[in-house]
C-alpha cells in the first residue's frame, strides 16, 4: 500500500498517533470475539467446497496479474506425471485469490451477525448490483421533484483512496470491532 509521503493537513494527526500507539502495542496474536468464531474457526471441506462451486459461478473473471483466470487453471490436465502442466506462480495466484474468496466470507458473516453493515450498502454484497446505486438515486430526485425539494449530490472520487489506507489504523480498527484470530492475524 502506498500511504502519502505527508499526512493531509485534514487528518487528525493526535488520533492517528493514538492508533499508531495502539497497534504497536497490540499482540501479535489475538483472541477471535466474535460470536461465531469467524476468524479462528477451521477452515472445512465445506467453506473448500462452497469457495470452488463459487468459482465454478465466475469462471469469466478477470484474469490476475499474470493473465491468467480461474477457466485457464480448470483447463490444466489433472494427471500428476505431468509436472510441467503446473505453473507455480499461476497457481500461488489463484490460491491466494481463494483463501482471500474465503475470508472474505468470514468477515461478512461476521459483519452480518454484529450488524456492522446497513441494509444500504451495496458494494460487494450478495443480490445487489450496481445498478442499485443509480436506481436509489433517480427515486430519491423524483420524491424530491414531487415535494419541490432540491437533491443535493456530492460524487466523490477519492484517487488511490485504498492503496493509502493507514495499515496500522486499518488493522487497529478491525481489532477493536472484533476483527481478530487465526485468519487475521
Amino acid at each position: 500500500m502506498n500511504e502519502p509521503d505527508e499526512t493531509p493537513a485534514s487528518f487528525n494527526n493526535a488520533q492517528l498517533q493514538k492508533k499508531a500507539e495502539l497497534f504497536k502495542d497490540m499482540p501479535r496474536t489475538n483472541e477471535d470475539i466474535s460470536p461465531n468464531k469467524s476468524f479462528s474457526r477451521k477452515l472445512s471441506l465445506k467453506d473448500v467446497e462452497w469457495g470452488k462451486k463459487h468459482i465454478m459461478k465466475h469462471l469469466s473473471t478477470a484474469s490476475g496479474i499474470d493473465d491468467f483466470s480461474y477457466s485457464d487453471i480448470m483447463e490444466i490436465p489433472n494427471d500428476i506425471l505431468l509436472p510441467e502442466s503446473y505453473r507455480l506462480v499461476v497457481l500461488e495466484c489463484c490460491l491466494l485469490k481463494f483463501l482471500t474468496l474465503l475470508i472474505d466470507r468470514r468477515v461478512k458473516e461476521f459483519s452480518m451477525v454484529a450488524g456492522l453493515i446497513p441494509e444500504t450498502q451495496n458494494g460487494f454484497m450478495a443480490g445487489y448490483r450496481t445498478n442499485n446505486n443509480p436506481l436509489l438515486l433517480r427515486m430519491m430526485s423524483d420524491r424530491a421533484a414531487e415535494q419541490g425539494k432540491v437533491l443535493y449530490v456530492a460524487v466523490i472520487d477519492l484517487k488511490n483512496a485504498f492503496p493509502a489506507v493507514n495499515r496500522n489504523v486499518l488493522f487497529t480498527n478491525l481489532n477493536t470491532m472484533g476483527v481478530a484470530g487465526d485468519l487475521i492475524d
